[in-house]
């Protein structure tokens, strides 16, 4: 974003007046800038919904940090109902974690116009029990593509402590039709 668009984020919180006077200084001196910086916002805000606002994540109760410069980081805090018998963290609560991270890196690099958007390829290698304390994804964009962007997630305890690793492919599909699924001999359906 550029120091002048920090600066002017920073007062933003003070002062929306000011914010004003200085958005439109920004907007006739830096144009692109401006520009760039209203996409972001509304970036953030796009993925802010995205992570909390479905039924399955407001269950769980995840919560956008930060997404910014290729970096996406989800608050997962601590509840009783996402623990599996053993009293830990529930595996499939963190795979959760590094899917919507990885999700939420490509939707930030490639903008919402490139969806609609599928987890390609996921893989999760488990390190350590979180025991009763909030997690965090850190998800990182690695490599981003025509198609598909490559996200290394980590899922660590607030203070530190890994809990897994995960690496993932996420596909945008560029306005296509949504998948049709087919069916295999056999194949009930779910029905």
């Amino acid at each position: 974003m550029g120091i002048l668009g920090v600066f002017i984020f920073r007062v933003s919180l003070r002062n929306d007046s000011l914010y004003e006077v200085l958005q439109g200084i920004l907007l006739r001196i830096q144009p692109d800038l401006w520009i760039e910086s209203q996409r972001q916002e509304a970036t953030l805000e796009l993925l802010r919904r995205w992570v909390e606002g479905s039924p399955y994540t407001s269950a769980l109760g995840t919560r956008l940090d930060k997404a910014e410069n290729g970096v996406v980081e989800i608050l997962l805090p601590y509840q009783d109902a996402n623990l599996n018998p053993g009293g830990a963290l529930h595996g499939g609560c963190a795979a959760t974690l590094a899917a919507m991270g990885a999700q939420c890196a490509t939707r930030m690099a490639m903008g919402e116009e490139a969806g609609p958007f599928h987890t390609a390829g996921i893989q999760v290698n488990y390190l350590a029990a979180a025991l009763s304390e909030d997690v965090l994804a850190r998800a990182e964009l690695l490599r981003r593509g025509k198609d598909m962007c490559f996200v290394q997630i980590r899922i660590e305890t607030q203070e530190g402590k890994p809990i897994a690793e995960a690496s993932a492919m996420v596909r945008a599909r560029h306005a296509a039709d949504p998948a049709v699924f087919g069916r295999a001999v056999g194949d009930s359906g779910g029905g």
